[in-house]
């Protein structure tokens, strides 16, 4: 213990000793640093900024610079002025805040250089000109001041391996444009290794930032660059403009990016029309060569330094109102769904058109001038509309006609004319709004279903999720630390306290991802054991998803056999996880045999994946579904719907049925029944699930099964469940169960035949 202890205070000595050394050789470069090609302002910038413990070391390499003077015989007045930064930093006590801190080595700084220029001025050796210059001079002092504080405050969080903001961006990339200063006059053929060293940054920046690092990055150091050794503002552009570019099109990859960045800085050449910038196209592509070597030791910390720092939301603050909103909207699409409803039904009775109103305008066209109207119309016992109304059953002709019709009308086939006229309009008119009457209804089955929908959404966000935003950082230094640059990260923790991480990375040609590495390092960062990851591709990212390792693990198979052994199999099968720590199985059957039905509950089983999948609750997927099919065709169409949702947390498992087959759940070994009584998607708009649920544990079994299987009912299937042999696959118990299935119909006909089985088991 005694041993750890003093090698950790070795540690700490070295490492004291190594920041103060690198802050005098800084020191010493910076105030050997010229703006203006006369003033040198950077090393009481430098003295200003870093921190008390850093300054004896700061103003000894300043001092020693400056008492070598570059600049003429003024190097004498900075040294005045780095002891004048050296006592009021002495004298004024050390700021705590970071932000009054950085505000206070500005101040300082500004003070020295002012004081330093005051005893120029004074002279008489000054003009206006020079005077204008001096007081740049003092505010150049001041923002670098800031900026070398800003820095400087990044090694206390150095080992989070986090990214910097747009500030922190500014303030690096100046400093070390500051210290590339010095290496200009390091150059073979015009060609400087500062200038490299520069394009160098801006392509990790753009590379890693994208078009928002590359940007601030390159005009930081471009800006730096033309002040401090008077090259032409317009360098300042091309970095900027380059990095900017670049990073826009970061996605094609570390060539493409290259390409890209070296293109604009040639165009920034081209347009000076001066051969003597020619350098700058060789400086870039050095650069560019130099970024594809480097080893990923080198790059890697190089370029992560700049990549963009990840979206990481405190929504517990956002949650109550998000929820807000949420059941707001989920009650107006109920409340329009309920009007619409209302106000349609009012009018289909305004609008309404009866088969009494039907024969009055048969009488008005054919009968109104008839001597025997009144007979035949107005008296309550004539049978003339009754006889119209058999009429209408049949073929309308004047042939037809019978009875009293037939021996009274002397007008029988305009009688017969007007009304097959109106009464095709009628039964069209009947038809159509019908139509309406299923379109509408479907309508407010959608809009009733995105109400449930938000509604659920509302509920989960309000009783199931908060979001751990100190979990979410370890996260971020973790995956760092793994090479991987993240854009946005999610950690949410459920009401039983168990934890989903989503990370979005940048992908590129170097990404390399090892998922059982993935899930040690965060695990170890969450302190939670997570299962191994799931890795879904994009084209310029990758979205990682993580799940609090589960209590159980549902070994799943299916079989199904088509009737006769067709091409085509009526019944469908899906096994999915919801996102929700839940194992889906879904078994749908459409109607009958052969394609059509094959199509029936290929799209009954998509739909309701997709919208579970989507956060759709089962009621509300179900809806939505029923919707869909009942408007696929003019035909008939309808599918069963077997749903069972298991938990593999708790292992509590639910049962939704829509017209669908019993189930048999084996526990404890002994098994039960779950059936229902409800009708199919597709038949009528109001459809819904029976439900059940039943808690299960290592050891029992779930057998789901289409009407094929069921011929001669369910009692051997119990049978051949309870004596099914442990230690074989739910693969093996499904292709065991459906051909047994196939073997014991013996009633000449033929019918698809699935078995879905799921075994409970304990996770490894």
């Amino acid at each position: 213990m005694t041993e750890k202890i003093e090698n950790r205070q070795q540690g700490k000595l070295a490492s004291a000793v190594m920041w103060q050394a690198i802050t005098a050789l800084v020191s010493f470069a910076f105030s050997r640093t010229a703006l203006f090609e006369s003033f040198a302002p950077f090393g009481i910038a430098i003295v200003a900024g870093a921190p008390s413990v850093l300054s004896p070391s700061a103003a000894l390499g300043a001092a020693i610079g400056y008492f070598l003077p570059i600049t003429g015989s003024g190097g004498f007045r900075y040294l005045a002025a780095v002891v004048c930064v050296a006592l009021i930093k002495a004298v004024v006590p050390e700021r705590q805040n970071i932000i009054s801190q950085q505000a206070f080595c500005s101040v300082a700084a500004f003070v020295a250089a002012v004081a330093s220029s005051i005893a120029v001025i004074a002279s008489g050796s000054a003009d206006f000109t020079q005077i204008i210059k001096l007081l740049i001079e003092s505010l150049v002092a001041s923002g670098t001041a800031y900026f070398v504080s800003l820095t400087y405050s990044l090694r206390e969080s150095s080992g989070n391996s986090r990214s910097l903001s747009i500030a922190e961006t500014v303030s690096v990339t100046a400093v070390a444009g500051i210290m590339l200063i010095s290496l200009r006059g390091v150059a073979v053929s015009g060609v400087s290794a500062a200038g490299v060293i520069a394009s160098l940054i801006v392509i990790s920046a753009a590379r890693q930032g994208q078009s928002g690092a590359g940007a601030t990055a390159g005009a930081a150091i471009g800006f730096a660059l033309s002040l401090a050794d008077g090259s032409p503002m317009w360098l300042c552009g091309s970095y900027a403009m380059s990095g900017l570019i670049a990073g826009v099109f970061s996605t094609l990859g570390d060539i493409g990016l290259l390409v890209i960045y070296n293109v604009v800085t040639a165009m920034f050449v081209i347009i000076s029309s001066s051969t003597e910038h020619l350098p700058l196209v060789y400086e870039s592509l050095s650069a560019s060569l130099l970024f594809l070597v480097l080893p990923k030791k080198i790059k890697s910390p190089l370029a992560l330094l700049f990549a963009r720092q990840p979206d990481m939301p405190r929504m517990d603050g956002l949650r109550k109102a998000v929820t807000m909103r949420l059941q707001f909207a989920s009650k107006a699409l109920s409340d329009v769904s309920q009007t619409v409803e209302k106000v349609s039904g009012k009018l289909s009775k305004i609008n309404e058109v009866n088969f009494e109103q039907m024969l009055y305008k048969v009488e008005q066209e054919v009968c109104s001038k008839c001597t025997l109207r009144s007979y035949c119309w107005d008296d309550g016992d004539s049978p003339i509309p009754a006889e119209l109304a058999r009429l209408t059953r049949g073929e309308i002709k004047a042939d037809s006609a019978q009875g009293e019709l037939a021996k009274v009308c002397s007008r029988l086939d305009k009688l017969c004319e007007s009304l097959d006229k109106n009464y095709t309009n009628f039964e069209s008119h009947n038809a159509a709004q019908r139509r309406v009457d299923e379109v509408r209804g479907a309508v407010m089955d959608q809009l009733a279903g995105v109400s449930d929908m938000l509604y659920d959404m509302a509920c989960d966000f309000e009783r199931e999720r908060r979001y751990d935003y100190n979990a979410a950082k370890r996260v971020e230094s973790a995956l760092r630390k793994l090479g991987l640059a993240p854009t946005d990260i999610s950690c949410c923790v459920d009401e039983e306290d168990r934890m989903t991480v989503e990370a979005r990375v940048q992908s590129g040609a170097q990404t390399r991802l090892n998922r059982m590495t993935i899930m040690k390092e965060l695990s170890i960062a969450c302190d939670r054991e997570f299962d191994a990851p799931c890795i879904s591709f994009a084209r310029s990212s990758v979205l990682i998803t993580l799940n609090e390792k589960s209590e159980l693990y549902v070994d799943t198979g299916r079989c199904s056999l088509a009737h006769n052994d067709a091409r085509l199999c009526g019944d469908s099968t899906e096994v999915f996880l919801d996102g929700k720590g839940k194992q889906i199985m879904l078994l749908c059957d459409g109607m009958g045999t052969g394609g059509i039905a094959a199509v029936d509950s290929a799209m009954a089983t998509g739909l309701m994946e997709r919208l579970l999948k989507s956060g759709f609750g089962y009621d509300c997927a179900l809806k939505i579904a029923n919707s869909a099919m009942l408007f696929k065709s003019t035909n008939e169409s309808l599918s069963t719907v077997d749903l069972c949702a298991i938990d593999l947390y708790s292992g509590r498992t639910e049962f939704y049925k829509a017209g669908a087959c019993p189930t048999v759940v084996l526990r404890s070994g002994k098994t039960a029944i779950a059936e229902c009584a409800s009708l199919p998607a597709g038949i009528v708009r109001q459809v819904g699930f029976d439900s059940a649920a039943v808690n299960l544990k290592a050891g029992d079994v779930v057998v789901m099964f289409s009407d094929g299987a069921t011929f001669d009912g369910t009692d051997w299937i119990c049978s051949e469940v309870e004596k099914w042999n442990s230690s074989s696959s739910a693969q093996q118990l499904a292709e065991h169960l459906a051909r047994t299935a196939r073997r014991r119909r013996n009633d000449g006909h033929s019918d698809d035949i699935t078995v879905m089985v799921a075994i409970i088991e304990k996770a490894v």
